[in-house]
């Protein structure tokens, strides 16, 4: 019978299986435990089982590589007393394991920051990662070990594998790079717990990362040996290993299913030379299906967890039995995790098998662990990230970004495709515009494949931007085309035929300007500077002479299209010191523009009217000059010359 009793519980989102080195769980060798005994060597405990409830609720702030890495080290911990391993190294148990979690933290400290910059893990003091393990920063050369980063997070080689996995989940947001990394460090220490005693402590740590594909995959391994000596003779070997290993595809399938499996294993084996040895184990594994609705949003995780765990020693006064024991028991669970956390176990259909297990023993396996709930959930959180940052789903234009003309109409089709696999996604894809002028459909649902229209804006360097955007249970997919408005390359010719009189002589004059490139200045006015005008001119004083003129005059033309780009108005400035001065009847030298009214015909024309592509007749009047001034400004027929 199954009793049920309130349980705090911090819920992780991972999927967990797993093996190691020596006393693995499932295997059964001499002197070892033996988990996941068969049916038939199977003993059930007697009683209730006092099991939490099936429904706890998880608190987000816990979900974090430190709450694991603690929940590790106190598993490991509980792991040391079911084999009663401190009583066995009397009187230098304590210290002895306390040498060796100090090492595993020193080691730690000095490897893995280095093995991480190897890995091309990069960490920043801004995220909450991070800041769990003090805010080391990948630096162009491997970083020397984080002061701040206590073995209090890491100071076994199993919570070490905890936080190695923890850190190596980062690269979920990497999986759509094709990327392979792995390395392999160790080192041996020496210590010295009393006086006689001495210790050899080698650790050896492995990692490896691979992503590509929408796909990542991590494993750990740490292992560490201690060896006990007294007097220079061996009196006991402690070897612990850790390994772990998770791979996930990031990036939904076509039924919206992210699926992977996650593993991780303990295991602690103590032997005596002329004594009988103690050993304990722990494995958990789980397959992960992390279930995602049209919204591109997790709605749950769905896992089934079997946990495995066992001891073996020789028993003994102060031990955690008084007669030589071995007991295993796994038990598989189906937990679910809602979106918001909630973490809901299906005890009611939990399979066990135990073999000489109390009831305490059995319920610990059944319950769970903290670690895995809280690796899925963080690893199910940066998947998402991931299959919503436009990674996982791949949108095709029949466009591209380019420059269009004024007010022009572009028409184009938008499809949809998984990144990787490359399966038609039939959701809806939906059509934006930043800037002017319009798109339509703007903002509406249109299955694929959806036709979209964009039409441009008036203005030069009008800039439109078209986003694109499907959001499905395979996640969210964006693109963006930008089309920009060309500047116009327009050019100018004038004609004028003008007559000015005065009281002492009368001017006729003709001005001629060949079409001329006006460059379009940042400004928005269009401008010909150093334009060539050809004047020819006659100037008459009654009863005095007559003059005739013909030069080159120098004008500077500029054309503001205040209103609308068809329509622009004109600023014409003749250059004064660009012509010499004439003789006029012997009698004085006067300056060419001024005596052939060439500047009072340009300050005629000021804010005078245009219309692109037409001919546009300008008539000028003062009191002393009549002039009509066609103007004629088109679009260039060879844009560039």
């Amino acid at each position: 019978m199954i009793r049920r009793r309130a349980f705090v519980a911090v819920v992780l989102l991972v999927t967990a299986c797993s093996s190691a080195e020596g006393g693995a769980p499932g295997t059964t060798s001499p002197g070892t435990t033996s988990l996941g005994t068969t049916a038939t060597a199977t003993t059930e405990p007697d009683g209730e089982l006092e099991l939490p409830d099936p429904v706890t609720p998880i608190d987000a702030d816990a979900v974090t590589m430190t709450a694991a890495a603690e929940a590790e080290l106190a598993t490991v911990a509980s792991m040391r007393d079911d084999a009663g391993i401190v009583g066995l190294l009397d009187p230098v148990g304590e210290q002895v394991l306390a040498d060796v979690d100090a090492t595993r933290a020193e080691f730690a400290e000095a490897q893995l920051p280095r093995m991480l910059t190897e890995l091309g893990v990069d960490l920043t003091a801004t995220t909450e990662t991070a800041g769990a393990v003090s805010g080391f920063r990948r630096t162009a050369a491997a970083p020397e070990p984080a002061g701040g980063w206590t073995g209090s997070l890491i100071g076994q080689a199993s919570a070490t594998t905890t936080m190695s996995m923890a850190i190596m989940s980062m690269t979920v947001e990497r999986a759509a790079e094709n990327n392979v990394g792995r390395v392999d460090r160790s080192d041996t220490y020496r210590k010295q717990p009393f006086a006689g005693y001495e210790e050899q402590i080698d650790i050896r740590h492995q990692m490896s990362v691979r992503t590509g594909g929408g796909r990542v995959q991590g494993t750990v391994q740490i292992t560490s040996t201690d060896r006990l000596s007294k007097d220079g003779n061996t009196v006991a070997t402690l070897i612990g290993t850790g390994a772990g290993e998770f791979d996930l595809n990031a990036c939904p399938d076509a039924s919206g299913i992210a699926a992977g499996n996650y593993k991780l294993a303990w295991t602690e084996e103590l032997t005596r030379n002329g004594s009988s040895g103690a050993g304990s184990a722990f494995s958990i594994e789980t397959p992960i299906r992390i279930v995602v609705g049209d919204d591109a949003r997790i709605i749950r995780i769905e896992t089934t967890q079997t946990a495995s765990r066992g001891a073996h020693g020789p028993g003994g006064p102060g031990g955690p039995s008084p007669s030589p024991f071995d007991w295993g028991a796994t038990a598989t669970v189906a937990v679910t995790y809602a979106r918001d956390g909630t973490r809901t176990a299906d005890y009611a259909g939990a399979t066990t098998s135990s073999n000489q297990a109390t009831q305490d023993q059995l319920t610990g396996v059944i319950s769970g662990s903290a670690m895995v709930d809280l690796f899925l959930l963080d690893i199910a959180r940066k998947a998402e990230e991931l299959w919503r940052s436009g990674k996982c789903v791949k949108l095709t234009a029949t466009e591209q970004s380019r420059k269009v003309a004024p007010a022009e109409v572009v028409e184009f089709d938008v499809t949809s495709a998984g990144a990787f696999d490359g399966q038609d996604i039939a959701a809806p894809i939906v059509a934006t515009l930043q800037g002017p002028r319009s798109v339509s459909p703007d903002g509406q649902r249109q299955d694929p494949p959806a036709h979209v229209t964009f039409t441009a804006g008036d203005q030069p360097d009008d800039r439109g931007t078209v986003t694109m955007e499907q959001t499905s249970k395979r996640g969210v997919g964006r693109a963006t085309l930008e089309f920009t408005v060309e500047p116009r390359d327009l050019e100018i010719a004038m004609s004028a035929d003008l007559v000015a009189n005065g009281d002492l002589a009368e001017v006729t004059a003709h001005i001629e300007i060949p079409p001329t490139a006006l460059q379009r200045s940042a400004a928005g006015t269009y401008t010909a500077s150093g334009v060539i005008a050809r004047v020819t001119a006659t100037l008459t004083t009654p009863g005095f002479c007559s003059l005739d003129w013909a030069d080159d005059v120098v004008l500077t033309v500029i054309l503001d299209p205040t209103t609308t780009e068809d329509t622009l108005t004109m600023e014409v400035n003749p250059d004064l010191g660009a012509t010499d001065n004439v003789s006029v009847c012997g009698v004085a030298s006067l300056p060419a523009i001024s005596t052939f009214g060439i500047d009072v015909w340009a300050f005629s024309l000021l804010q005078k009217a245009v219309v692109v592509g037409e001919a546009t007749d300008v008539p000028s009047a003062t009191p002393a000059l009549a002039a009509t001034t066609r103007v004629t400004v088109t679009e260039r027929q060879t844009p560039g010359t």
